[in-house]
Order: structure tokens, then sequence, then C-alpha cells
């Protein structure tokens, strides 16, 4: 339309018309006790396991981005009130100021696998690569992705439409579920306007809605 009005070309999309989109999330989220049970068959008895461990526990309950993870250093674990928060760089900012509050279970998990990786310094990684190339350096997101993909997989989740991505999903989906308030929930997934947040809402209410049943 631009290089039209500009005289220089014709606009060739003149009359066609847009596919309607579905706004729904695209990828499937798990249950709290399918979380649970995720977690339960991750083999903790190495510090790969350990690290693996935490990071889909991380994941699952605070709905933090790959990238916002692998950007994590140990330093950022930090105290607020009663809780340990990682603070992290929101999507868009160049620093961490925005924080997630973290469970004492999965605190633990992370205090674990630190103690056993050893020898860390608080500028070092949060969570570091175990490959023979890169091992102790930062991860990379594609890393992390298939590490919680394999997760996934080895839980039965084997579909596409289970991805790194429904652990953040899973996270939102858990916290309204569990009355938590919208605006609440939006500042824990870090979106810039409520309504990414209300796609989590309408889904819960449709699933809610028994209509074809009664």
């Amino acid at each position: 339309k631009w290089s039209e009005e500009e005289g220089l070309y014709p606009n060739i999309a003149k009359g066609i018309k847009l596919i309607a989109l579905d706004s729904e999330y695209k990828k499937d989220y798990l249950s709290s006790l399918q979380v649970k049970g995720l977690l339960e068959i991750i083999d903790t008895s190495s510090l790969t396991g350990l690290r693996d461990y935490a990071i889909c526990a991380l994941m699952a309950t605070t709905g933090l981005r790959t990238i916002s993870i692998i950007k994590a250093n140990i330093e950022d674990l930090r105290t607020v009130g009663e809780y340990t928060a990682l603070y992290y760089e929101g999507k868009g900012h160049n620093e961490k100021t925005n924080y997630v509050k973290i469970a004492p279970p999965v605190e633990n998990a992370i205090r674990a696998y630190l103690a056993k990786r050893g020898a860390v310094q608080g500028k070092s990684p949060l969570f570091t690569s175990a490959a023979n190339r890169n091992n102790g350096e930062r991860m990379t997101t594609r890393s992390i992705s298939r590490i919680a993909k394999q997760a996934l997989v080895n839980a039965g989740f084997c579909s596409e439409k289970y991805t790194a991505h429904s652990f953040r999903h899973t996270a939102g989906t858990i916290a309204l579920r569990n009355n938590v308030n919208i605006t609440e929930v939006q500042k824990m997934l870090g979106h810039k306007n409520i309504i990414p947040t209300l796609i989590y809402a309408h889904a819960i209410d449709r699933e809610k809605n028994n209509t074809e049943i009664i």
C-alpha cells in the first residue's frame, strides 16, 4: 500500500483477505500432577540430572523464558522478604530488574545442583553445560529447549505441542487455577500488557464449560 501511495509500485496485495488466526496458545500445558510425575522420573544421581531437574522445576513453577534462564548468574539468587528470588533480564530490557520468587523445593533443587558442581562464584552462570566441548560454560537456549523436550518425552508427552514453552504455559495456567490474581500472573510471566495473560484465563474458562455434557 505504501509503495503504491509513493508511486513506486502497484499494490499487488489489494483485495486479498487476511486469514483469521487462532488466538489460542499453540503449545499444550501440563497439570500440577503431570509436572510432579515428570520431575519424579528425572534421574538426579548425577550432576547433569540434578541440573536438568532444577531447570525443569524452575520453568514449570515460574514460567521463565529459556533466554532468562541462560542469562542467569548465581549472584542473581537474592532474598526478597521471606523468599529467595531469581532476578532476571526481562524481554526488551538490558538490566536484571525483574524477579520471580522461587518455591522452597525448587530452591533446594538448585542449591543441591550448585553444591555438587562446586567451585562456583557469584558471576558464574547459574546453569552450565556438561558437554565435552564446552563443559562448564554458559548454556544455550537450544540446549535448555532440548533438556525440556527430553523430559517431556520421557514422561510420555511426545506431541509436537509439548516443548520448552509448555513449561511457561503450565506455570501461568496452574497459577490461575489456584486463583492467583490475573495481574499477578501477568507480572510473574513478564507480559508487558495483560492481553497475552488473558488467553490463559480464557482457556481455563473454556475447560470449565461443561455445556456439551450437561
